[in-house]
C-alpha cells in the first residue's frame, strides 16, 4: 500500500484571502463531495451525474501516485475539491476539480490549478514524453478559457454517444464466442487486452484496472474465445440530473477486426440494462475507442449527443 502523502508538501495550496480552509481529503468527505458534484453538475447542465464509487476514486485519498484536497468555507462547507492522478507507469497525469458555482469568478479555479500543476509537474518528473490533461464540456466556454490561459490546448475529442432502452436488440451469437457477465477473474485478463489508448487514463482519472475494480459486475459483460475473456464492456449504474436510472459506460475493450463481437457484447449489456430497469446508456468513447466501436455503436442504434474536449499540455 503506497504510503500517505500530505496534500500541502509541495506549497502552493490557495491562500486564505479566497476564504475557504483546505485540507487533506478521504473517504469521509465523499458525501460531502458527492454533494459538491450535483450542485456542479446541475448548473454545467451535465448530461450524466459521475458514479459516487468514481468519485470516490478520483478525489479522495492521498497517495504516492495521487494527492486531492477540499476547500471547505466558514460553515465547514465543502466549495471546492481537486486532485491530481499519475498515470500507471508514468507518462500523464490527470488533473480534475470541482468549484461551487456560488463560488466560481473569485479567483479560487485558477488558484487550485497553480496547484495541480506543481503535482502534475512533481509526479512526471523528468518523464519524456509527458502529458497533463482534463476534458471539458464543449459548452463550458469560461472553463475552457480558464486552462487556455494557464497553456492547456485542446489537442482530442471524446465522444458522447446516447441510447433509449425502451427497445433493446435481440440475442445474437458469433460461433466460437461466448458472452457472459463479468467476473473478479476475468480483471487480470482484461488489463491489457485490445488497443493501447494514450487518452484513457487522463480522460477518466481511472485507470483501467480501476474501472474493473469499480465497474457493476452484474450489467457489465465480456466475450471469451477457448474459455479466455478478449473483450469486454464495463458499465457503472448512476442517474441523469432528475435521478432516472442510467448506464455509464467508460470501458470498451476489444481488438481489430472483431465487429460481431463487439455488437453481440454491447447487445447483451443493452439488455441487461434493461433488465435492471434502466432506460438510457450512454458511452464515452475517446478517438481511439470511436475508431474501433463507432460502426457498432451506430448500427445499435446509438446516436453523439455531446463532446467533451481534452486539453492537454503536452511535452516532447
Amino acid at each position: 500500500m503506497p504510503s500517505p502523502r500530505p496534500f500541502d508538501a509541495l506549497g502552493g495550496v490557495p491562500g486564505a484571502h479566497l476564504g475557504l480552509e483546505w485540507s487533506g481529503t478521504t473517504p469521509a468527505d465523499t458525501d460531502s463531495i458527492v454533494a459538491l458534484a450535483h450542485r456542479c453538475e446541475d448548473v454545467d447542465a451535465a448530461r450524466v451525474r459521475v458514479p459516487r464509487v468514481v468519485l470516490e476514486r478520483v478525489l479522495t485519498g492521498n497517495l504516492t501516485d495521487s494527492v486531492s484536497m477540499v476547500g471547505r468555507d466558514r460553515a465547514g462547507v465543502p466549495r471546492a475539491c481537486a486532485s491530481v492522478r499519475l498515470a500507471p507507469g508514468g507518462g500523464a497525469a490527470a488533473v480534475h476539480a470541482l468549484i461551487d458555482p456560488t463560488w466560481r469568478g473569485r479567483g479560487v479555479g485558477r488558484a487550485v490549478l497553480a496547484w495541480q500543476d506543481r503535482w502534475a509537474r512533481h509526479f512526471l518528473g523528468a518523464s519524456s514524453p509527458s502529458t497533463v490533461a482534463v476534458p471539458i464540456a464543449a459548452s463550458l466556454i469560461d472553463r475552457r478559457r480558464l486552462y487556455t490561459a494557464a497553456g492547456f490546448s485542446c489537442h482530442a475529442r471524446i465522444e458522447l454517444f446516447s441510447r433509449d432502452l425502451a427497445e433493446v436488440p435481440p440475442e445474437g451469437s458469433v460461433p466460437g464466442w461466448t458472452v457472459r457477465p463479468l467476473v473478479p477473474t476475468d480483471a487480470a485478463i482484461l488489463q491489457d487486452c485490445g488497443e493501447p489508448d494514450r487518452h484513457a487514463f487522463v480522460a477518466a482519472a481511472m485507470s483501467r484496472a480501476e474501472l474493473l475494480e469499480t465497474c457493476d459486475p452484474g450489467l457489465s459483460h465480456v466475450a471469451e474465445h477457448d474459455g479466455v475473456a478478449r473483450a469486454a464492456v464495463l458499465v457503472h449504474l448512476t442517474v441523469d440530473t432528475e435521478d432516472r436510472p442510467l448506464g455509464w459506460i467508460r470501458g470498451l475493450i476489444a481488438g481489430p477486426g472483431s465487429e460481431d463481437v463487439q455488437r453481440d457484447l454491447l447487445g447483451a449489456v443493452l439488455r441487461s440494462l434493461r433488465a435492471a430497469g434502466v432506460r438510457q446508456a450512454h458511452v464515452y468513447a475517446t478517438p481511439a475507442v470511436s475508431a474501433l466501436w463507432r460502426d457498432v455503436l451506430m448500427g445499435l442504434e446509438f446516436v453523439p449527443v455531446d463532446v467533451e474536449l481534452l486539453y492537454s499540455i503536452e511535452q516532447p
